[in-house]
Parts: C-alpha cells; structure tokens; sequence
C-alpha cells in the first residue's frame, strides 16, 4: 500500500541543457518527480490504492503500465540493488506466507495511510502502524 521512497528524486545536469519536447532547460536545473504521486495517478493506474492485480494480466495494458512503473527509478539512475531487493523480497514474502497464518491486530486504513514524509513515508504520528497477531 505504499512505496519506499516518497520524497522527490531530483536529478540535474550541471553542464548541458536538458531538452525534454519543445523545452529546453538551462544547465544545472533541478528536475524531479514522486514515484508515489506517479503510482497512486488514477489516469495511469484507475483506482489505484484498489489491490487489483488483474490490471496486468493483459499483455497491452501490461506494457502501457510498466512505463509508469518506477519503483526503483528507471535508466543510467535506477537502484543499484534492485535485483538482490526483489530476490529477498520475494524469498522473504513466500517463507514468510507459506509459514504463519497472519491477521490483522488493531489496525485500520487509518495506521497504514501515508500522512507525512521526510524522504520515506509515515503514517499518523499516533498510530502503531501495521500489526499482526502470527498464528
């Protein structure tokens, strides 16, 4: 339900003009933009906090959503351990599921939806954040 980063990712070239269509932006110009903003934009992603993975099982639609899919940036600038953070990701979530039976323990929409950032997302300084009783 949320990204890792949530702060902006600026990016500038200090010696060459950026030119992006019809603009061109002087050297040392900052640009950025907030991977959340762009994952949770419904014109992208329709109902975008809605857990919907059937929105990549058509191969067209599939390829249109992966431009836009940039948790780890994309490029010359994307994460250096993307590769290993999937692989634990992935080993971490199926020993994890496959494992202990979890359910939700006192926590509502409320304790996991972002509310402020500095650089990495945080939700309602009262909250407890996610909890899960492990059976």
């Amino acid at each position: 339900m949320a990204g890792s980063v949530s702060g902006r990712l600026a990016r500038s070239n200090p010696t060459a003009p950026i030119i992006y269509g019809s603009f061109t932006l002087p050297p040392g110009t900052v640009v950025s933009m907030t991977i959340r903003d762009l994952h949770t934009n419904p014109t992208i992603y329709p109902e975008p906090a809605t857990f919907n993975p059937e929105r990549w099982m058509d191969a067209n639609d599939r390829k249109r959503l992966e431009a836009y899919h940039v948790p780890f940036s994309k490029g010359s600038r994307s994460c250096i351990g993307k590769d290993l953070a999937m692989v634990e990701l992935y080993l971490a979530l199926a020993n994890m599921f496959s494992r202990f039976d979890m359910k939700l323990f006192e926590t509502s929409e409320r304790d996991i939806k972002m509310e402020h950032d500095f650089f990495a997302p945080f939700g309602p300084s009262d909250s407890k954040g996610l909890q899960v009783t492990i059976g």
